[in-house]
């Protein structure tokens, strides 16, 4: 499954971690790796994501939780349904869509 990652919050976490404390521990070659790989990032290509929806669902009969996008089995450890926002399993997001 794609695990898809916000360039801008990316981008500001390399920021963060490139401060004058930074240089003096790591040295100023540190700091242009970490310039380099902000340009890559700036460069890469972006990605379309489906947003999938779905809902979790109680069966009665055989007492069964599960993702109605991906029929996947949402019972936690102890046999509750989980009634999470998201499938673990698929991603889709629970908001009955």
């Amino acid at each position: 499954m794609l695990e898809p990652i916000d360039r801008k919050y990316l981008l500001a976490y390399l920021a963060r971690i490139k401060p004058d404390e930074y240089v003096s521990a790591f040295g100023e070659a540190a700091v242009q790796v970490i310039g380099l790989i902000e340009e890559f990032v700036k460069e890469m290509p972006t990605i379309k994501t489906e947003v999938r929806h779905g809902r979790w669902n109680y069966r009665h009969e055989d007492d069964w939780c599960y993702c109605t996008a991906c029929g996947t089995d949402a019972e936690g450890s102890d046999g509750e349904c989980l009634e999470t926002d998201y499938c673990p399993h698929c991603g889709a997001r629970m908001d009955g869509g």
